[in-house]
């Protein structure tokens, strides 16, 4: 029974009267006994229809559900007609991640909170957007199974078509086509003996006989672009609302990424500071537009207030914010992946952190923590104590856990250490032929710039290089050099970038291309996996010693180090 709470009025009247006489009242009826039984709440399922663009199923698709570890830990096929019910875990809590797949299709992503109950979910998948002007180079990707087996160049044929004769052993492989759109992805555009790729896409079958293979793609058949259509939920369900909240989310930070690219294309790139004021006007129009007052929406709209650009500026009340929820979610909640970053940089609150990387399942999460808190530390031996967990099987392939190891005091890179031998080939156009190496480099200060033309940061930060350069380059007479190696996947993509009068970039130019693997500049620069975080810098001394490296050298400094590296 729930304790009576009497209202003001009632407790005035009760005190007036308690010295009159007990009224008499007549004894109620006794009522028969009777046994009330608890209504189980719903079972958490997940049910619709997944479709292609057009309406019309589509030759196959998939629902994945991803775990507390954000990996994909169910995995369905929808029916001939799109329709599809996934029964969800018992003791699923917080927001479920639902991507849902399809040939020839993008992949989409839905959010569902199980305490909803059954849920309802009817998705037409979009399709990419094909590149302007059209692809030119298409390469066609082959595959045995899941696994990717090598990636060959397509030529134009009379007809418009594109074909790549490749050799194969007989018998039945896959094929998708890269390059075609603007997304980095590669799908088959038609086809059949359609296959899931383990990464959104879908490979077709192609069968090789005679020891040879033939890929076609007709460009005709490439869709247009298309957006999903989403209807997850009912309406004002939890469900519903968090998915209303993400693309209110979405929408505000491709508006701030907009605002940095229009500053780049103008050649003034817009600093944290220049930004702040717009960023913050975003974030209070987001605030205004997801209040809710239940618990989980709260916590999971506050979460993408911070996820919003980046401010230095935060206010006393965004910090009681970002505390208020960091404190209210457990450390294993399925809340908590690597986008509250912003939300934990704000609170501070290293039990909070400490909490996190002991008990979440998410090796992401944990790895971003690891990293963060390694910038914090400047005790190498701490720093070898982080490096150490990260180095760990669970950690080691994360994305985070290949940036932090830019900050292991062990590194290759490390100050102090010979700048280990490398060999880069020199990108068409350069002044010096051929390639450019330490030898080539030996006697000289240098500084390594590694960067790519679809790296903002990179663009962002020419302007200081230009001006380096054009102090130090005639007054060093010869004993300085920049290098900067690009990390584009074609060369002539860094080329064309240069033919730009805003940023010719006179300086030496390398390219190392974006595969890691067999790649001698890597190996040189100790990165097993992928390049670290860019852009990323070297700058070595006249004796072939390393000053310093990213991330600790930053450009602001470079000055002084080269007044003094110069004198």
């Amino acid at each position: 029974m729930k304790p009576l709470v009497l209202g003001a009025a009632l407790l005035a009247f009760v005190s007036a009267c308690k010295d009159a006489p007990p009224p008499v009242v007549a004894s109620p009826p006794v009522a028969p006994t009777t046994t009330t039984t608890a209504v189980a709440p719903p079972a958490p399922v997940l049910r619709g229809r997944v479709l292609g663009r057009d309406g019309a199923p589509m030759p196959l698709a998939h629902v994945h559900r991803r775990g507390p570890d954000d990996k994909i830990a169910e995995e369905i096929a929808v029916a001939a007609d799109g329709a599809f019910s996934l029964p969800l875990p018992k003791d699923a809590r917080g927001i479920v991640k639902i991507e849902l797949t399809g040939a020839g299709h993008r992949r989409s992503e839905v959010l569902i909170v199980p305490s909803d109950g059954a849920v309802d979910l009817d998705v037409r998948l979009g399709t990419y957007t094909p590149r302007t002007p059209p692809a030119t180079e298409p390469v066609a990707v082959l595959f045995r199974g899941r696994e990717q087996l090598g990636r060959h160049r397509m030529k134009r044929q009379d007809d418009g078509t594109f074909v790549a004769e490749v050799p194969l052993a007989d018998g039945t492989y896959g094929y998708e086509i890269a390059g075609l759109v603007n997304q980095n992805a590669s799908f088959a555009v038609v086809g059949d003996g359609w296959q899931y790729d383990d990464g959104g896409d879908y490979t077709a079958a192609l069968t090789a006989s005679g020891g040879t293979a033939r890929v076609i793609y007709d460009p005709a058949k490439l869709p247009p672009a298309t957006e999903a259509v989403v209807r997850a939920g009912a309406p004002g369900s939890m469900t519903a609302r968090v998915n209303e909240i993400e693309k209110l989310r979405a929408a505000a930070q491709a508006e701030v990424l907009d605002e940095l690219k229009a500053g780049r294309k103008a050649g003034t790139p817009s600093k944290p500071e220049q930004i702040a004021p717009a960023i913050a006007a975003k974030r209070a129009a987001y605030l205004a537009a997801t209040k809710d007052d239940r618990p989980l929406v709260r916590a999971f709209a506050t979460i993408g207030y911070f996820s919003i650009g980046f401010t230095n500026d935060t206010t006393d009340a965004e910090r009681a914010m970002a505390r208020e929820i960091a404190h209210a979610l457990a450390p294993d909640d399925p809340l908590w992946s690597p986008s509250a970053e912003g939300l934990l940089a704000v609170a501070k609150d290293e039990e909070v952190n400490t909490a996190l990387i002991e008990q979440h399942p998410n090796a992401d999460l944990v790895a971003m923590l690891l990293r963060m808190r390694l910038f914090e530390k400047k005790d190498l031996d701490e720093r070898r104590r982080i490096i150490a967990l990260l180095k760990t099987p669970r950690l080691r392939g994360t994305f985070e856990a290949t940036f932090a190891m830019s900050l292991d005091p062990d590194r290759v890179l490390a100050a102090g250490k010979p700048m280990p031998a490398f060999e880069v080939p020199a990108l068409d156009g350069d002044r010096l032929k051929g390639t450019h190496s330490t030898k080539a480099l030996a006697g000289k200060v240098y500084l390594i710039d590694v960067w790519s033309t679809w790296c903002g940061p990179c663009v962002d930060q020419m302007p200081k290089l230009h001006e380096l350069h054009a102090k130090y380059g005639k007054r060093a007479k010869k004993r300085f050099e920049i290098l900067s190696v690009a990390l584009d996947e074609k060369p002539e993509t860094a080329a064309k970038f240069r033919a730009d009068k805003s940023h010719p970039m006179p300086w030496l130019n390398g390219v190392a291309g974006p595969e890691a693997k067999n790649n001698p500049f890597y190996a040189a620069m100790g990165w097993d996996e992928r390049a670290a975080g860019i852009p990323f810098m070297v700058l070595v001394d006249a004796n072939g010693k390393i000053v310093d490296s990213s991330p600790d050298l930053r450009i602001e400094a470079l000055p002084a180090l080269l007044d003094r590296l110069l004198q």
